[in-house]
């Protein structure tokens, strides 16, 4: 229940997914100041800058990368601690309220733009 302990003792965190929306668990490990990685199948890769906050695996099966981004994390700790520390930067803005802001404002641009259509005629 308590998953900031996890990411408390973790040096870097890696999330290869197949497919994901979002990522919610990269953001969380970002906000950790943990260097991440994750797939481009995840919607979250979007939000990272390859190689500054974060690594993405072009191809989510792809073990080999996966396991060489792994060692780069391993073996460099500057890397890691600069990486850390851009993905912490990077999370800041991705808060609930944001997150609400956003999606309240997509909902009333989408009300607008349905309104602005004429009306469909009626097949009678």
């Amino acid at each position: 229940s308590d998953v900031l302990s996890f990411y408390a003792a973790a040096d870097a965190y890696a999330s290869p997914t197949q497919e994901d929306s979002f990522g919610l668990p990269v953001a969380e490990a970002m906000a950790c100041g943990l260097p991440v990685i994750t797939s481009s199948s995840a919607g979250v890769a979007e939000l990272i800058q390859d190689g500054v906050d974060g690594f993405i695996l072009r191809e989510p099966s792809d073990a080999r990368a996966l396991a060489e981004m792994l060692q780069q994390l391993f073996t460099d700790a500057e890397l890691r601690q600069r990486m850390g520390a851009n993905a912490a930067q990077t999370a800041l803005p991705w808060t609930w309220n944001q997150n609400a802001a956003e999606t309240w404002q997509f909902l009333k641009d989408a009300l607008a733009r349905k309104r602005s259509f004429p009306p469909a005629r009626s097949k009678t």
